[in-house]
């Protein structure tokens, strides 16, 4: 940095440092002041997408992010956007302010994270519509970002009293602020809504959707179109919507069917938990599904629809070392058929597991892998004559299939985090 700018970051930092010493100023206040000093708005959102402050409104001739502030939070379509620009993509491994060229808008943008109690809370964002960006410009949004973190809890206050009050009380519920049903009457029957007695927390995660472009004609139809008769919200990285438990097979079977048509890249993953009984238990479920989310990706390549009570038990192997986990859980002969497979390229290993998943019915193992049922059959076959083994046998086929389940979690999990693990072959 050359001694000119070194000054003028050194001035800036002292004005910052006067604005936030200033006890009477609130945080909007603030804000404005910031935008002020920098000659261009400012806007400060939380990782819900949720519009937290904004300077004059009247100077953000953003339109994408006009419409932001206007409404208070972000489209679908314009998280779906955001998430998977290359520029925000790459901000995920550091925590430093950074630019941000958005092939949909002519501004520029300059990003900060915002940091309270060392936990990533929001970003400053600066567009660039008022002047232009200079060489201080990342580094003056950086001092800002860490001057709101200490002003955070200030900036939620003013957030959650200007949320809809439907929101407020759904976030409140994943909060854990409503022990009761009772709780929630008043408020709820105000409002004409109501929640249902048992219900599921269903998750979307949209940063897992592989394909920005292509799903952000899908996003507002598939939520329009499944999510509308029941209570949702966007919550931190989530879209969550609360579905009574007498109508989450009939959901789930209408969803599924209808990814019969979709690309499976663009099959929507889903997280549900398991059944809630009072407000109480919210941010467990919250916590359920988006669990289902993420174990059910590294788990299931047949399905992106996941329910908690299905993964749970993946959970226990967490804490274990995968290679230490492969060598005490598993069974012996779950690894003799998987280096078969490995040296004969063959695909043993997954026929098995399908055959054994689906109660040893060669049809839905046929269905399930596109095969033909005769192939299916030849390749059991095979598999009995490899091992020697008699799949007649119920604890025998139990405890395999137990196996297989521990083996291939720990290969995929080794596959993921890229330890020099060939891909799983159940995938």
């Amino acid at each position: 940095m050359k001694d000119h700018d070194s000054i003028r970051l050194i001035e800036l930092q002292s004005k910052l440092f006067r604005l936030i010493t200033e006890d009477d100023r609130t945080f909007d206040e603030l804000v404005q002041s910031c935008a002020d000093l920098l000659q261009n708005p400012i806007i400060v959102i939380d990782l819900s997408f949720y519009v937290i402050s904004y300077s004059d409104i009247n100077q953000i001739t953003d339109e994408y992010w006009h419409l932001n502030c206007k409404q208070k939070f972000c489209t679908p379509e314009f998280i779906v956007q955001f998430t998977h620009l290359p520029d925000v993509v790459k901000s995920l491994d550091h925590r430093d302010s950074f630019q941000v060229n958005c092939p949909y808008s002519v501004y520029n943008k300059i990003l900060g994270k915002i940091y309270h109690d060392n936990e990533h809370v929001g970003y400053v964002v600066m567009v660039c519509c008022q002047t232009p960006e200079d060489s201080l410009s990342e580094d003056a949004v950086a001092a800002i970002a860490r001057m709101f973190g200490l002003r955070w809890m200030d900036s939620v206050q003013t957030t959650v009293s200007q949320l809809p009050l439907k929101e407020k009380i759904l976030s409140g519920m994943i909060r854990g602020d409503y022990g009761s049903h009772n709780e929630l009457t008043t408020s709820t029957q105000a409002l004409g809504f109501r929640i249902p007695n048992e219900f599921h927390i269903v998750a979307i995660d949209i940063k897992n959707i592989s394909d920005a472009n292509a799903i952000l004609d899908l996003i507002p139809k598939f939520i329009e179109g499944y999510f509308s008769d029941y209570n949702y919200l966007w919550y931190q990285d989530y879209f969550l919507a609360f579905v009574p438990v007498s109508h989450i097979e009939s959901l789930v079977d209408v969803i599924s069917k209808a990814y019969q048509n979709y690309n499976k890249k663009n099959q929507i993953p889903i997280g549900i938990s398991q059944s809630l009984n009072t407000p109480a238990e919210c941010p467990n479920g919250f916590d359920e599904a988006v669990d289902a989310l993420k174990l059910g990706l590294d788990i299931y390549t047949s399905t992106k629809i996941f329910y908690y009570a299905n993964v749970k038990f993946y959970k226990l192997l967490l804490n274990v070392d995968p290679i230490e986990g492969m060598k005490r859980f598993s069974d012996p002969l779950i690894i003799k058929l998987s280096e078969y497979d490995r040296e004969n390229d063959a695909q043993l290993s997954k026929t098995f597991y399908y055959y054994l998943l689906y109660n040893r019915s060669l049809q839905q193992t046929a269905k399930t892998l596109f095969i033909h049922r005769n192939t299916v059959s030849f390749r059991i076959n095979k598999v009995e004559q490899i091992l020697d083994i008699n799949l007649n046998n119920d604890e025998l086929c139990n405890r395999m299939l137990l196996s297989m389940k521990i083996v291939f979690f720990f290969e995929s999990f080794l596959h993921r985090t890229g330890e020099d693990q060939p891909k799983p072959i159940y995938k």
